[in-house]
C-alpha cells in the first residue's frame, strides 16, 4: 500500500512536470521569451507584459512548490536555471511593481529563486551576474530561436 501511494505521488509530479515544460517551451511562450530576451540584448530592461507573463509563470511554480506539489529538489532540477537568471533580470522591475502597487506582488516566485538559490549554494554553483546574464541571453536567444526554427519548419514535436 505505502509503496503504491508513493508511485502515484511521484506519478502526479512526473506528469506536473511535464505539463510545466510543455509550457514553458510552448510557442507563445519561446515568442514571449525571445521578445524579452531581444529587447535585454537592446539595452531596454523595462518590467513590461512579456516579462509580467514569464514572472507569473514562475509565480506559479513557486506556489507548486509551496504547496508540497513538487518537491524543491525536483523544481531545481528542471528549472533553477531559469528561475534563477530570470530573477536576476526581474528582480529591479518587480520591485518597481511592488512599491507601485503597494503589494507584495510575485512573493512566490521571490521565494522560489531563493529556495533554489540555496540548493545552487548547496553545490558550490555561482550566483548570477551581470556577465554571467549577458552569457544566459545569448544562450535563450539561440535556445528560442531554434525552437521556433522548428516550429515553421514542421519538424517540432508537440506543435
Amino acid at each position: 500500500q505505502r509503496r503504491q501511494t508513493r508511485i502515484q505521488a511521484m506519478s502526479h509530479v512526473v506528469q506536473s512536470i511535464c505539463t510545466i515544460q510543455e509550457r514553458w517551451h510552448s510557442e507563445a511562450m519561446q515568442h514571449v521569451r525571445s521578445e524579452v530576451w531581444n529587447q535585454w540584448k537592446k539595452g531596454k530592461r523595462e518590467f513590461d507584459g512579456a516579462c509580467e507573463h514569464i514572472a507569473s509563470f514562475f509565480e506559479e511554480l513557486g506556489t507548486f512548490v509551496k504547496i508540497g506539489a513538487i518537491p524543491k529538489e525536483i523544481m531545481w532540477d528542471v528549472q533553477s536555471w531559469n528561475i534563477e537568471y530570470y530573477w536576476g533580470m526581474f528582480e529591479r522591475g518587480i520591485v518597481e511593481v511592488r512599491k507601485d502597487y503597494e503589494e507584495d506582488v510575485y512573493c512566490e516566485f521571490e521565494k522560489l529563486f531563493q529556495e533554489m538559490r540555496k540548493i545552487s549554494d548547496k553545490k558550490g554553483l555561482p550566483a548570477v551576474d551581470a556577465k554571467s546574464l549577458d552569457k544566459f541571453v545569448e544562450t535563450e536567444i539561440r535556445a528560442t530561436k531554434a525552437g521556433l526554427d522548428l516550429r515553421k519548419s514542421g519538424g517540432y514535436y508537440g506543435s
